[in-house]
């Protein structure tokens, strides 16, 4: 199904080269993509998703994958660094 859960896993990549959205969204076990900025994206996946395959896909479409993460607290922390401080009055 193509449904997230709210507690679904999540992949953090950042890429050199980056696609159109629907590219990354159209992998297989992807139900929805955030943008991070810089190149980085969240990965939401579904309960089957095989996280090996994902990436194995990302190399051959030559998007330049240069960082992989598993998890949501890694996403927390990095929001919190880009969302924390600079904040224009």
């Amino acid at each position: 199904s193509e449904m997230c859960i709210r507690d679904s896993r999540n992949l953090l990549i950042r890429l050199g080269r980056p696609p159109a959205l629907e590219a990354i969204r159209d992998l297989p076990g992807v139900c929805s993509v955030g943008v991070l900025g810089e190149s980085r994206f969240r990965l939401e996946l579904e309960d089957d998703a095989a996280p090996g395959v994902i990436a194995e896909r990302i190399v051959n479409s030559g998007w330049d994958l240069e960082e992989l993460t598993s998890g949501i607290t890694e996403l927390e922390h990095i929001f919190t660094q880009h969302t924390t401080g600079e904040i224009p009055s």
